[in-house]
């Protein structure tokens, strides 16, 4: 499915993740339907969006291993993107995102992740093995297949506009998240990463 791997023109880049997330299935009982936020503010939309998921507070101690995994990544990103460390401070404030979508589900929409929130950098790691799905990005002309354990970062802005490859017949999970600008989040403003 994968046209190709991410280059240095799309500001996408792909991460290997071996955190163990064994302890995502307590979390199952508490998911619900799936909300979308956009410029006229967070609702449900089941054309748009579905699938089940629940937002995990970023300072959770079970949550510790990915967030340094978060961390490798990102530093990776600034290393290669060098002039992003001009950007004021960024930092995981926002609620982490555990979805499962069943077959037929997803994000189907064409979107993007900054509607004026402060979100600078989008990151988005793959739980599961799904054949026929992953993400697409259209204007660089890129899909990621859905393999478990890869980890995407990309910008939040309207210049990677994306959305889900649908599944018809296998289940797709995903914990999703940004860096976001703590001026977005001031009760933060003092908490690292």
């Amino acid at each position: 499915m994968a046209n190709g791997s991410p280059n240095d023109k799309t500001f996408i880049e792909v991460y290997k993740c071996d955190v163990n997330f064994d302890f995502l299935s307590n979390t199952r009982p508490y998911l619900s339907d799936a909300h979308i936020n956009s410029n006229t503010g967070r609702r449900k939309d089941f054309s748009v969006k579905k699938c089940k998921e629940i937002g995990l507070n970023p300072k959770e101690p079970v949550l510790e291993h990915y967030r340094y995994h978060l961390q490798k990544c990102l530093e990776s990103y600034l290393k290669k993107y060098s002039h992003l460390h001009k950007h004021p401070h960024f930092n995981v404030y926002e609620n982490i995102n555990y979805q499962v979508y069943e077959p037929s589900d997803g994000y189907y929409e064409w979107h993007f992740e900054n509607f004026n929130c402060g979100r600078v950098l989008v990151f988005m790691t793959y739980l599961t093995n799904t054949p026929n799905a992953g993400t697409e990005f259209v204007y660089q002309n890129y899909k990621s297949e859905c393999v478990k354990g890869t980890t995407l970062i990309w910008p939040a802005y309207w210049t990677h506009t994306h959305r889900g490859i649908i599944s018809k017949t296998h289940n797709k999970e995903i914990l999703t998240g940004w860096f976001t600008s703590p001026e977005r989040h001031p009760n933060t403003m003092n908490r690292t990463l």
